[in-house]
């Protein structure tokens, strides 16, 4: 049965075989092509001038934006010491290690160039997180910049940069931009 645009809903078959009819009124209808024309302008805008901040109405960027393929992938990463391994050492990012994933700590990254002393609180959740490693003197967060060449990284030209450290020692400082 093609659809009625007369107001009429079909919403199944009664006991007899027949559809049964649901007769929405003027308001209804009203309602309802208004909450659908504001939702289709939300996802407009969104999609025009939104930001991951819009969702669920605007694109999430990681997945609406791509690196150029002869650009660079830039990442963050997290390094420590501890006192019987006191170079620097890379550590996952992840819920068992620091207590938040990946995109927690690169949405942070105003707060810890504001604010260096925050990595303290890394090496409190994993202290608490992992109570039987070592504790860490140390944590910084290096920005890992990957060349790309031909659309494949260049690992042989990746460099990294320490952006912001804190140590026991001497807190929490930022070293680079």
């Amino acid at each position: 049965m093609p659809p009625s645009t007369s107001g009429r809903v079909t919403t199944g078959a009664v006991t007899d075989g027949s559809p049964r009819t649901l007769v929405l009124g003027r308001a209804a209808r009203s309602w309802r092509a208004l909450a659908a024309s504001v939702l289709a302008a939300c996802f407009v805008a969104g999609s025009l001038v939104g930001d991951d901040h819009w969702w669920p109405v605007g694109p999430l960027r990681m997945y609406s934006t791509s690196s150029s393929p002869s650009g660079s992938v830039r990442v963050f990463v997290v390094e420590v010491t501890t006192a019987s391994e006191p170079g620097w050492r890379e550590v996952p990012i992840n819920l068992w290690t620091l207590g938040l994933n990946r995109a927690e700590l690169e949405g942070r990254w105003p707060l810890l160039q504001s604010d260096p002393g925050v990595l303290a609180t890394l090496a409190d959740a994993h202290a608490t997180l992992q109570p039987e490693d070592e504790r860490w003197d140390g944590v910084r967060l290096v920005r890992r910049s990957t060349p790309m060449v031909g659309g494949s990284p260049d690992r042989d030209a990746t460099v990294d940069t320490p952006l912001v450290v804190w140590t026991v020692e001497d807190g929490g400082q930022v070293v680079g931009s």
